[in-house]
């Protein structure tokens, strides 16, 4: 069955901007819950009380990195909402790429990476579980654009630094939303074979031993690419190729404690 091109047009629209605010997350679940349309963002210039992966803060100076939250109301099987993370990333990877000329990669489950530092992370909720027609996710994404103190810190990057030169955050958001838009047609119907390949050859530490982390438990292995959901696949010692759905990547071994 075709899929319409309102995929490409509905990301982004409306667009609705705060200086300040906790949490673009937290507004754009309020927004989703009062009925506001497909395609909605949210984009703030400072968050109080910004959150990444696992409830990790997300602090960034005011207008330093592009950070929005959209409402998505997919329409797709449960089991495969979790791939639109990866989705995402691919599409925040290929707007790094095209700004700085820099290769971008993406570290399972939802990070972007230029020269092996973050640039971008991403989050993912649902607000509804099951095979509901009706189940509305909400798509966070920040990306480093501005070279701070906050980013040094942990050794990661934005994207004046890996271009050498000052970047429009506006244009990021609008590649971002054309990116995205493409992406979400696939998701939401569209054959996704094309971008699990691109998926493939964007992944971060690819044929490379790491550890993944989840809770109290470690798993060492080698990353030998992704399934067909968004799962890693990691050859473990004795051989065997092993899904993982979930956890933290680390590269190298990593002292758990028991």
């Amino acid at each position: 069955m075709a899929v319409p091109d309102r995929a490409f047009a509905i990301i982004g629209r409306p667009l609705i901007r705060f200086e300040r605010v906790a949490s673009t997350m937290d507004v754009a679940a309020r927004l989703a819950a009062l009925g506001s349309p497909e395609g909605t963002i949210v984009e703030a210039d400072l968050q109080t009380a910004g959150r990444g992966r696992g409830g990790r803060r997300w602090d960034a100076p005011a207008g330093s990195a592009l950070m929005v939250s959209i409402i998505l109301r997919p329409g797709v099987p449960a089991a495969r909402l979790v791939s639109m993370s990866l989705l995402a990333g691919l599409a925040v990877a290929n707007v790094a790429e095209a700004i700085t000329s820099q290769p971008a990669t993406i570290k399972w489950p939802n990070d972007v990476l230029i020269d092996g530092r973050k640039v971008a992370g991403i989050l993912l909720h649902s607000r509804t579980m099951g095979d509901s027609p009706n189940a509305c996710l909400i798509l966070g994404i920040g990306i480093n654009v501005r070279v701070t103190l906050a980013t040094r810190a942990i050794n990661a990057t934005s994207l004046d630094e890996a271009a050498g030169d000052r970047v429009c955050i506006e244009d990021v958001r609008h590649r971002l939303m054309v990116e995205l838009g493409a992406v979400y047609r696939a998701f939401t119907g569209g054959d996704l074979t094309p971008a699990w390949a691109e998926l493939n050859d964007r992944l971060a530490y690819r044929d490379r031993e790491v550890t993944i982390v989840d809770g109290e438990r470690a798993l060492r292995g080698m990353v030998t690419g992704l399934g067909e959901s968004g799962e890693l696949l990691l050859r473990r010692p004795d051989g065997v190729i092993q899904s993982i759905v979930s956890g933290e990547l680390v590269r190298g071994p990593r002292p758990v404690a028991s």
